[in-house]
């Protein structure tokens, strides 16, 4: 049975978790074939942004297995002081549950938790696994376009 919740930052790290964040970072990882550039998290960060309450965390289970996760970093934007915005951080789900609504349900329960918190929330994607479709569907707009130059 599938099922969607808001769990803690604290999931983490942990192992379950771990076990879902390398094959998603080596599937969609910004910079994973770079020599000069390695994925290093900044733990600590995570730790304390957590601990402020800035790190929303939604989780996808399967018959309480872990199988995919969507988590916002909250706060008010530089530009926009008075605006609360979930910043998307990282979306993944495993493989073999991207067929059908999963995806979409996961997204939906976090926007359906969000919006009672926050004034706008994010949805970033790896331009090589693209869901715009998806995200058109659920109700967001592109808003931008976002270029990396490796130094």
């Amino acid at each position: 049975m599938i099922t969607f919740q808001e769990e803690s930052y604290k999931i983490m790290f942990t192992p379950e978790f771990e076990n879902l964040m390398i094959p998603h970072y080596q599937e969609v990882g910004g910079f994973k074939d770079s020599d000069k550039i390695k994925l290093s998290l900044n733990w600590d960060m995570y730790k304390v942004i957590g601990e402020n309450g800035n790190v929303v965390m939604f989780t996808v289970r399967n018959s309480g297995e872990l199988i995919g996760y969507n988590f916002y970093i909250v706060s008010t934007h530089p530009h926009y002081k008075d605006t609360l915005i979930a910043e998307a951080d990282s979306i993944y789900l495993t493989p073999q549950f991207r067929k059908g609504y999963t995806g979409y349900k996961l997204i939906k329960y976090s926007i359906n938790k969000l919006k009672e918190r926050v004034n706008a929330i994010t949805l970033n994607m790896h331009v090589d696994h693209s869901f715009e479709s998806l995200a058109k569907r659920l109700g967001f707009n592109l808003l931008e376009y976002k270029f990396v130059l490796e130094v």
